[in-house]
Order: C-alpha cells, then structure tokens, then sequence
C-alpha cells in the first residue's frame, strides 16, 4: 500500500508539513537506489541500513505506486505554495 493511497488529499494537506514530505519524496527514490548530489540527504539516506545507491538509477525503476505518491506529494508540496 502506498503512503497515500487510499487517502484523500484533504485529509493530508496539514497531516504531513513541509518538511516530512519533501523526506518521504526523496526516501521513495532513495529506496530504489537514487544517488543524491544533495549531502544532506547523501548523509541521511547513507545511515539508513538499506540505503545503496545506484549510478544507474532512473524514475524507470519506481512502481505505478510509487509514481502516484510522488504526484500526490507534488500536488500537495504545490498546492502550499499557492
């Protein structure tokens, strides 16, 4: 089950703030290996015993699931911003 699914986006639009989303983002590409540029999350993802990036990552690898909650959490980050 994915992290929104079966959620409205209203329900989760104050749930989460800013910062647990932009992580939960970044933690579904970290799972399928991602490499960040970025240290800080270089440095969080690295401490996670699961964590092994991959130089041959691409958005390829993320499930149908995965990709909707990457949307979900987009419309959500965009949706703040307004």
């Amino acid at each position: 089950m994915g992290f929104f699914s079966g959620l409205n986006a209203e329900k989760y639009d104050r749930k989460y703030s800013d910062r647990e989303l932009e992580r939960v983002s970044r933690e579904i590409k970290a799972r399928r290996g991602k490499p960040f540029s970025d240290p800080k999350w270089e440095r969080e993802f690295r401490n996670e015993g699961w964590y092994q990036a991959d130089p041959d990552y691409s958005d390829a690898h993320l499930s149908p699931t995965e990709r909707e909650n990457l949307r979900r959490i987009r419309q959500q980050e965009e949706a703040r911003r307004k």
